[in-house]
C-alpha cells in the first residue's frame, strides 16, 4: 500500500477471537479493544461483526425458497404413489380374491405390492438424483454464482445427501403406499370375486348420487356427460386426492413464477433507484471542480456528480451505541438518484 502512494496510515483494525461461535464473547472483546483505542487518544468510528459473509442472508434465503419447494414436492409425490397404487389394487381386486381363495395371507398380498411400491422408489432415486445434480449444477453456476458474485470450491454432492435421498425415494413411497395397500387387502374374498368389488364401499344415495338423480332428471342433459360425472365422483378419496395434487401443484407453479417477478421487480427497482453505472471511492476528500473536470475528458461519461460519505451510529439514551452505518450526502437535485418515498418528508433547507 505504501508504494502505491496510499502511505503507512491504517484505518482499520481486524481482529479474530478465540472464540469465534460465541458473540456474547466477541461483543465483550471487541468492547475491550475500543476502550482501550479510544484511551489512547484515537477515536473509533464504526464497529461491526463480521461473523458471516455478506451472502448468507441471499444464501439462506434461496436455501429456504428451495427447500420449501422440496417439501412440497415431495407431498405431491405422496399423493401421487397414493393415486398410482389406489388404482392399481382397484384393478386387481378379482386377482386379491383368487389369491386369497388359493390360501395366500394378507401379508404375503401386501408384500407383492410393497415390492412393486419399492421398484417404483428405485426408478424414481435412479432418473432423480442425476436430474436433481444436474440441475443444482445450473442453479449454482447460472443462476446464484451470477447473481451472489460467487464461485463455488466444489459441485460435488456429499454422500450423507446421496443417502438421505435414497432413504427418501424408499420410505415415501412405502408410506404413501400403505394405507391404500391396506384397504385393498383387507377385503373379503366373497366381496372380492363379486361383480362390485370394491365399488360396494361406494355410497349409493350420497350427494353426488342425488346430483346425478337430479341431472338425470334434466332431459338436455347427454347420458355420456352423466356417465363421465358418475365416473369422476364414485370414488371420492381418491377424486379429492387429485384435485390437492392440481392444486398444490398450481399453487406452486404460481409461487415460482410469483418469485422470479418479485427478483425481476426488484432489480428493476435497484436499477431505477441508481441511476449511475460506475462508482468511484477516494481515499481523501478533493476539491469537486477538479474532480469532475477529471472525469468528464473521457469519453462515455455523460453525467458526473461528487459524493461525501461517512460512517455514523446511534446513541441511544443508556450511551450505548448501535451498529455503524454509511451516511451518504448527495447534492441538491440530484440526477444519479431517483429515491421513492415511502413514509415522512423530505429534508428541506428552508427548515434550520
Amino acid at each position: 500500500m505504501n508504494r502505491l502512494g496510499f502511505g503507512k496510515l491504517a484505518t482499520e483494525l481486524r481482529l479474530r477471537t478465540d472464540d469465534a461461535t460465541d458473540n456474547d464473547h466477541i461483543q465483550l472483546v471487541l468492547d475491550a479493544v475500543e476502550d482501550q483505542v479510544e484511551r489512547s487518544g484515537r477515536p473509533v468510528f464504526a464497529s461491526r461483526l463480521t461473523n458471516e459473509r455478506p451472502q448468507d442472508p441471499f444464501i439462506s434465503t434461496v436455501v429456504l425458497i428451495l427447500s420449501l419447494f422440496g417439501v412440497i414436492i415431495l407431498l405431491l409425490s405422496g399423493f401421487l404413489v397414493v393415486n398410482a397404487i389406489s388404482a392399481l389394487v382397484t384393478q386387481q381386486i378379482q386377482q386379491i380374491g383368487i389369491m386369497k381363495l388359493i390360501g395366500a395371507s394378507r401379508w404375503q398380498i401386501m408384500s407383492l405390492y410393497f415390492v412393486t411400491v419399492i421398484v417404483y422408489g428405485l426408478i424414481a432415486i435412479a432418473i432423480g438424483i442425476p436430474l436433481a445434480w444436474i440441475t443444482a449444477r445450473l442453479l449454482i453456476t447460472d443462476l446464484v454464482g451470477d447473481l451472489l458474485n460467487l464461485q463455488p470450491d466444489s459441485l460435488l454432492v456429499s454422500p450423507q445427501w446421496i443417502v438421505l435421498q435414497i432413504a427418501i425415494g424408499i420410505l415415501l413411497p412405502l408410506l404413501a403406499g400403505l394405507a391404500p395397500v391396506l384397504n385393498g387387502t383387507r377385503i373379503t374374498t366373497q366381496k372380492a370375486l363379486s361383480s362390485t368389488g370394491m365399488d360396494a364401499n361406494v355410497k349409493r344415495y350420497g350427494i353426488s348420487e342425488r346430483l346425478i338423480r337430479w341431472l338425470q332428471s334434466i332431459h338436455t342433459v347427454q347420458r355420456p356427460v352423466l356417465l363421465a360425472i358418475r365416473n369422476t365422483l364414485r370414488h371420492k378419496g381418491r377424486l379429492a386426492q387429485t384435485l390437492i395434487v392440481l392444486i398444490i401443484g398450481t399453487a406452486l407453479f404460481i409461487s415460482v413464477l410469483s418469485v422470479k417477478g418479485s427478483v425481476d421487480e426488484t432489480l428493476v427497482n435497484f436499477l431505477a433507484y441508481h441511476q449511475y453505472d460506475v462508482s468511484l471511492s477516494l481515499a481523501r476528500p478533493y476539491r469537486i471542480e477538479r474532480l469532475e473536470q477529471t472525469a468528464r475528458q473521457f469519453s462515455g461519461v455523460v453525467a458526473v456528480e461528487s459524493w461525501s460519505a461517512n460512517y455514523g451510529s446511534r446513541v441511544y439514551a443508556d450511551d450505548t451505541t448501535s451498529d455503524g452505518f454509511q451516511i451518504t450526502a448527495l447534492p441538491p437535485g440530484s440526477q444519479l438518484v431517483d429515491p421513492q418515498m415511502e413514509s415522512g418528508e423530505w429534508l428541506s433547507p428552508d427548515i434550520p
